[in-house]
C-alpha cells in the first residue's frame, strides 16, 4: 500500500450541501486592473478586432481593462495604443515597459 492511498483514507470528506446561485452579471461595473492582451503572456488580442474583445467585456460586465503588454520599446507600445486606445479610449489603459537591457548601451543617458 502506498503513502497516498493511506493519506486518502485520512482526508476529510466534505458533506456540506448548499443552494447554487449563478451570477451572470456583476452587481457593479468591473475594472480589470491586470490583463495581458498580447503574446507571450496573454491572448493575441493585439491581432484581433477590438470589437470582439469589447463584446466579451460587455457580456462579462467589464467596463475598463488595463493592458500591461505595452512591451519594451516605442514600436510595441505604439502598436497597442493604436489598436486598443484609439479604438475605444475610455475602455482601455495601456502600460509600457522599460527595456532594462538598453541600460548597458545607453549608460547615463538611459533615462533620456
Amino acid at each position: 500500500m502506498t503513502f497516498d492511498i493511506l493519506l486518502k483514507d485520512y482526508q476529510p470528506q466534505p458533506e456540506l450541501v448548499t443552494e447554487t446561485h449563478l451570477v451572470n452579471k456583476p452587481m457593479f461595473p468591473v475594472i480589470d486592473g491586470h490583463n495581458h492582451m498580447g503574446l507571450p503572456f496573454g491572448h493575441p488580442w493585439e491581432d484581433r478586432p477590438v470589437k470582439e474583445l469589447l463584446d466579451l467585456m460587455d457580456e462579462a460586465g467589464v467596463e475598463v481593462m488595463v493592458d500591461l503588454d505595452g512591451g519594451f520599446g516605442e514600436q510595441y507600445l505604439i502598436k497597442h495604443l493604436d489598436h486598443f486606445k484609439k479604438t475605444a479610449p475610455e475602455r482601455f489603459y495601456v502600460f509600457g515597459g522599460v527595456d532594462m537591457f538598453q541600460f548597458a548601451e545607453k549608460g547615463n543617458s538611459f533615462g533620456d
